[in-house]
């Protein structure tokens, strides 16, 4: 009972109170690292070996290299220990990850049994795996920051219409159970002339949404990368949170 009573807190007296959690996904090389870096106070976790992209920006973030998926149960621990040390989070890319899962989940189940094939992976392997992401998911997404899952892009074919469409390149599963606790799905795009753009809201090709806040359809970032920055849209978030927030 006394446990019961130390985790009872009082609710946030507005939408503005409470910090949102994004998906970043687009294309490899589109500018999501870059992006996300000017998150304010952030804690990189360089999943992918992506963080050679910002050395061009002024930001230097506190940066951790994971070794493999057991330093994630650490990192999440050390920031839940430290609530105060850091104002964002980012994973640079869940896609990796998400990779990592499963070929842990691989390398478990030859353990068990000699003759699985290791270069193989089964619907249990896939299933293990996401079931894994999907609790690292929850995990960091209750942090009291700002929290970044970077995605590579997943194209997918209605094999009826032949209508391809575009999300966060993870697991169907995962990416069910990501979109119900996102606050913000963000697709960034980058044209020829090397212009960037974020898409906030879903279209019949894209994967996007929004449900904090006001924000333009496309939020158009240039091609100076001084521009292409989160900072800049966590502004007009911070400034429009009641507005959607009251209806």
């Amino acid at each position: 009972m006394s446990d019961i009573e130390d985790r009872i807190f009082t609710m946030e007296d507005e939408v503005k109170d409470l910090t949102p959690t994004f998906i970043i996904y687009g294309q490899e090389g589109c500018g999501k690292t870059t992006f996300v870096s000017y998150a304010p106070g952030l804690f990189y976790i360089d999943v992918e070996d992506g963080r050679s992209s910002i050395t061009k920006t002024p930001n230097r973030p506190k940066v951790f290299k994971p070794d493999g998926i057991d330093d994630l149960a650490e990192i999440y621990l050390y920031l839940k220990s430290n609530p105060d040390k850091y104002e964002s989070v980012a994973i640079d890319t869940v896609t990796e990850l998400e990779s990592w899962f499963l070929e842990e989940s691989i390398r478990r189940q030859c353990k068990k049994d000699p003759n699985k094939d290791p270069d193989r992976a089964t619907q249990d392997d896939y299933g293990r795996a996401a079931q894994r992401m999907k609790k690292m998911g929850r995990k960091f997404r209750s942090l009291d920051v700002y929290t970044f899952f970077i995605a590579h892009t997943r194209e997918d074919k209605d094999e009826s219409t032949g209508i391809i469409s575009k999300g966060p390149a993870v697991m169907p599963s995962v990416m069910k159970t990501l979109n119900g606790f996102v606050d913000f799905i963000f697709y960034m795009g980058l044209d020829d002339e090397g212009n960037r753009s974020i898409l906030t809201q879903p279209t019949n090709t894209f994967r996007a949404k929004h449900r904090i806040g006001e924000l333009p359809r496309v939020i158009e970032l240039g091609s100076d990368f001084e521009n292409c920055r989160i900072d800049k849209v966590l502004n007009m978030i911070e400034k429009t949170k009641t507005k959607k927030g009251d209806e």
